[in-house]
């Protein structure tokens, strides 16, 4: 089944969340990802995620708010990631449902065509079905 909508939006990858949502706690991050979530929202667009959106992202979290190797103070505070959950709480993000068995059969396919992840192949097989563009920062996928 094709999907197509008229108001701006992506599909987004968990790289690109991440840089976009940790470039306002680092001067290190990619201020460009903020800058394209912030015009999607000003133009009540939609950001499209698959569930496994969510188990990545929240284990970004979770490493980011321990201690680092070599006794390194965690990257995030308690308080910056309950910030972050908020802002993403607050996101136009819409999460497409489970696979059914043909669209896990085209995630596999997908991947297998292109040297992917099952998980990276996932972001890119959403962003055909709805037509829409993928946001990413994983070179493999940038490639397609």
């Amino acid at each position: 089944m094709d999907h197509e909508t008229t108001l701006p939006a992506a599909v987004i990858d968990t790289s690109y969340m991440v840089a976009a949502i940790f470039s306002s706690f680092s001067e290190d991050e990619n201020k460009s990802a903020a800058a394209f979530l912030e015009d999607i929202i000003s133009c009540n667009g939609q950001l499209y995620v698959p569930e496994l959106f969510w188990f990545e992202f929240g284990n970004v979290l979770v490493s980011a708010s321990r201690p680092g190797k070599n006794g390194r103070p965690p990257r995030l505070s308690t308080d910056e990631v309950l910030q972050i959950e908020s802002i993403l709480a607050d996101y136009p993000i819409y999460t497409d449902p489970q696979p059914d068995v043909a669209t896990r059969m085209r995630i596999r396919e997908i991947a297998e065509k292109n040297g992917l992840s099952f998980y990276d192949a996932s972001y890119y097989e959403l962003a055909l079905r709805y037509n829409l563009p993928l946001k990413t920062f994983d070179t493999a996928l940038e490639k397609l």
